[in-house]
């Protein structure tokens, strides 16, 4: 069927459904809202879901933290430790190399019975005491003392001869100074 349409122009009824457009627009609206709405719910609750791994994994991670902070708190007191080592021992000497020297350029027939630092001197000297065969051995010794390149300034503080013993032999006490190292 064909309608025709006689009325004036101006009064004519529009040719375009604005209510089907208004609806049509505001139902798209509303699922284009609706979708926003959904995508942005979901991915709200994935990163809900990470932050609770996260926290968890925290937790889980917790004691591992406090056993390394643990470490490292002892680390610093021990490398604080070795600074003040290294500082003590940078200008000494150790004694076990000063004694094997001392070993290795003391004639055979001289024994010691005690080495150690003197107290009485306000130098820094190491007190030797000990015993001898002869006077002849207790020189030799003193002599090698003189030349050696660790010790210094070798001082015979005693030297006694005891000939009431069975063996006879001559006791002494010597101070000697360690040569300063040159770095």
């Amino acid at each position: 069927m064909i309608k025709i349409n006689l009325l004036p122009v101006a009064e004519r009824p529009s040719l375009i459904p604005v209510t089907r457009i208004i609806t049509a627009m505001t139902a798209g609206t509303l699922a284009l809202c609706a979708m926003l709405f959904f995508y942005h719910a979901g991915w709200l609750w994935h990163l809900e879901q990470q932050v609770a791994d996260a926290k968890n994994q925290h937790e889980l991670l917790h004691p591992v933290e406090n056993n390394r902070t643990e470490a490292n708190t002892r680390l610093g007191r021990i490398s604080q430790r070795e600074i003040i080592l290294a500082e003590l021992t940078k200008e000494r000497k150790p004694w076990n190399a000063l004694i094997t020297h001392l070993a290795e350029i003391t004639p055979p027939q001289v024994w010691f019975t005690h080495v150690g630092l003197d107290d009485k001197e306000k130098e820094k000297r190491i007190k030797i005491v000990g015993i001898a065969d002869k006077y002849t051995d207790l020189a030799s010794l003193i002599s090698r003392l003189e030349s050696d390149d660790v010790f210094a300034n070798p001082v015979l503080a005693t030297g006694e001869r005891k000939t009431e013993q069975v063996v006879p032999s001559t006791r002494f006490e010597i101070t000697v100074q360690l040569k300063e190292s040159k770095p």
